[in-house]
């Protein structure tokens, strides 16, 4: 065995136990932060890469719209919205909307479906 490694073994062999539990509490402190350091950066990686969400245009209600009510422009607003959250159905042109009949009640910020049309 090399004479330093030897040396340096004996050393730690002979080391009064106090200090050498507070070594390894100290080595345990780094290895902790260190660990901790990497996952935060991770994180964060992945939080930015959730807020470049994609969107979709859909078409919103400005106002709550009782059933029965024929759609007019201003109660209409063509917003981008996330593409998970936007139905099959929902309409993104005004002019499919305008001027149609609403079958259901539908609250403010509502997306306009055809199936919520006549």
């Amino acid at each position: 065995m090399n004479p330093l490694c030897r040396n340096f073994f004996l050393t730690l062999s002979r080391m009064p136990p106090i200090p050498m539990l507070l070594i390894i509490c100290g080595l345990v402190l780094v290895a902790t932060n260190l660990y901790l350091v990497a996952v935060k950066d991770q994180s964060s990686e992945d939080a930015a890469e959730h807020n470049r969400v994609a969107k979709s245009p859909a078409l919103l209600t400005t106002q709550q719209i009782p059933k029965g009510t024929i759609l007019t422009a201003s109660m209409l607003d063509l917003a981008q919205v996330d593409t998970t959250s936007v139905f099959n159905d929902t309409i993104a042109n005004t002019k499919r909307a305008i001027g149609r009949q609403v079958k259901n009640d539908l609250p403010v910020s509502a997306q306009i479906r055809e199936a919520d049309l006549q």
